[in-house]
């Protein structure tokens, strides 16, 4: 939206000196947005797990075997490794819990995997531990990174310098986490998860 005092031919000639950067940015937004309509998974395709890529291959149940994710041969491949996740990551962000919840002297009230899309975990006022199962997609550092981030919103609701100064005695490099899971998300924006 332009300002409302900008005559319109100054909105005319800044639209024309940007239109091949708005064409380019436009064409790449359809790009993406038909890589994602056309996301779909079979066996043989690789998918991430904590960061490393496992090869997808049927099986009777799906378990993780070393550089393998074997899945149930179902209808839909996607809702059987989406469960997979779910509980994999269950079983890891409740074994970093018990590691750093005595640490930093908190008790979380629950932990749920959620299928949130826009944040990695959340701490409600509950103190309710919540975490979208996309996260177990990311490397084991960044998990570890957003399990001590929401414990710390247990004792500090915001993300003031005390909130920092929490997390920053239990994780080396946070900027380092917080790139791994901006990648891991532009990653996803070309996956269709749904």
């Amino acid at each position: 939206m332009a300002p409302l005092c900008l005559k319109a031919a100054e909105i005319e000639r800044f639209l024309a000196e940007k239109s091949s950067w708005i064409e380019a940015h436009r064409q790449a937004a359809l790009q993406n947005e038909e890589r994602r309509q056309k996301f779909d998974l079979v066996f043989g395709d690789k998918v991430l797990v904590c960061g490393e890529e496992k090869t997808l291959m049927p099986e009777k149940q799906t378990f993780l075997d070393g550089n393998t994710l074997f899945v149930r041969n179902a209808p839909d491949i996607k809702a059987e490794i989406i469960k997979f996740y779910r509980g994999h990551l269950r079983e890891i962000v409740t074994q970093l819990i018990s590691v750093y919840a005595p640490k930093m002297n908190v008790n979380p009230a629950a932990v749920r995997i959620t299928g949130a899309k826009g944040s990695w975990g959340s701490c409600s006022g509950k103190q309710t531990l919540s975490f979208s199962w996309r996260l177990c997609m990311a490397g084991s550092a960044a998990i570890e990174y957003v399990v001590v981030h929401e414990l710390a919103h247990i004792t500090e609701k915001n993300h003031q310098k005390r909130f920092w100064d929490i997390v920053s005695l239990y994780i080396d490099d946070i900027q380092k986490c917080k790139q791994q899971l901006k990648g891991l998300q532009q990653r996803l924006t070309s996956q269709n998860w749904e």
